[in-house]
């Protein structure tokens, strides 16, 4: 297939043999997957994607870490059904817990324990809700095996896919934070690479738009500055917020023209048809 169109249509009866598909269409479809896996409305991924791109942009990225930004940002949560089942098991449903966690600060117990014991109150009202309680507290504490195996999942399919070492050692660490508290837990500040960073506001702003008024997002970054977000990631992305927030709000989590789900996220560019193949 062209970069520009569509594949020539075969004659009667022949066999195709000159598909192709670009790396940025697979990883879009499989993002998409995942969101329904983990119970992320449909395309939060792609609009992941394209906050980072513009996150990255506003920190003065250059292509190579825009490029990483892109795809870490579509990577990210391949894998995430590694704790679906005994999340489910401990709080009634891992799907319910995500919508209720998505935008509170997750390294601060006086935000997470209290969202959590709501929701298993409404999972296991009256006289089961003590045991749930405990059950819940206690798989707070092996949430860390979860996103281990989150990591290695996606780590293993950048190699399958054909990206560089140093690209499987960011997806890695796509689950810590700046301050440290993240999951592993085995990096943190300037450690991060910059696409990295991009990829945790961005991830971060799009859990806050899902969870709070569109007027208090740039409130509520400001405030987890060098704890949960990159500074230089929070100071590139506060100017530009509200034309970087519009630019989703007018059109979902894609911009005007993009075509539906199949799509790769527009960013205003071309992306590449493989890895090697950028530029």
């Amino acid at each position: 297939m062209s970069e520009g169109g569509a594949a020539p249509s075969p004659s009667p009866g022949a066999e195709r043999t000159d598909l192709h598909l670009r790396l940025s269409e697979l990883m879009a479809v499989m993002s998409l997957a995942t969101d329904l896996g983990i119970g992320a409305p449909l395309e939060t991924g792609l609009a992941c994607c394209q906050l980072a791109v513009h996150i990255g942009e506003a920190m003065g990225l250059p292509e190579d870490e825009l490029r990483r930004a892109y795809y870490l940002a579509l990577l990210r949560h391949i894998g995430c059904t590694a704790k679906a089942d005994p999340m489910a098991e401990a709080i009634g449903s891992d799907l319910v817990l995500g919508e209720a966690v998505a935008a509170i600060d997750m390294a601060d117990p006086r935000e997470v324990v209290p969202a959590v014991l709501r929701t298993v109150h409404r999972q296991f009202p009256g006289r089961r809700f003590p045991a749930a309680a405990a059950r819940a507290m206690a798989f707070g504490l092996r949430m860390r095996e979860g996103y281990l195996a989150m990591c290695e999942v996606a780590g293993m399919l950048a190699a399958r896919l054909g990206f560089d070492a140093r690209f499987e050692h960011d997806v890695r660490q796509i689950g810590e934070r700046w301050d440290g508290k993240g999951s592993p837990g085995a990096a943190g500040g300037e450690e991060l690479p910059l696409a990295v960073r991009a990829v945790h506001l961005a991830e971060g702003v799009g859990n806050l738009r899902r969870g709070i008024a569109g007027d208090q997002i740039a409130v509520v970054v400001r405030s987890r500055r060098g704890t949960a977000y990159p500074p230089d990631a929070v100071d590139a992305f506060l100017p530009k917020a509200e034309a970087i927030l519009g630019s989703l709000s007018r059109a979902g989590s894609r911009r005007p023209g993009c075509r539906r789900a199949t799509s790769p996220p527009c960013t205003g560019r071309r992306w590449p048809m493989t890895w090697d193949g950028w530029g």
